[in-house]
């Protein structure tokens, strides 16, 4: 999933500060952060990741501000915040139109 994730951000014109190419495994937390920085800013769309009700598993809602803040939620479960985090920036950047 990560290299699905670093080369559709690409296509919707994402680039981290360093303007790295190649994202290293040790590096891929922060570069999630900054991604995650960049739907929020640029693109209005926040991620929200939560504990499924006291259980050891993670959902995400991502709220589209362009939709009249609608909240878009999965029904998957991720077992980790992690996985959960990969998925909703797959999902939000599928959200917005491509690049010219």
């Amino acid at each position: 999933m990560k290299e699905q994730l670093i080369n559709l951000s690409r296509e919707k014109g994402f680039m981290n500060r360093d303007n790295l190419v190649t994202v290293y495994d040790s590096y891929y937390p922060l570069w999630m952060c900054e991604l995650q920085k960049w739907l929020r800013e640029v693109h209005k769309l926040i991620i929200l990741i939560e504990l499924n009700g006291g259980k050891d598993t993670f959902g995400f809602f991502i709220r589209n501000n362009h939709e009249e803040h609608r909240w878009v939620r999965t029904n998957d479960v991720y077992a980790t915040y992690e996985l959960a985090l990969e998925s909703a920036l797959l999902e939000a950047l599928n959200l917005i139109q491509t690049k010219p």
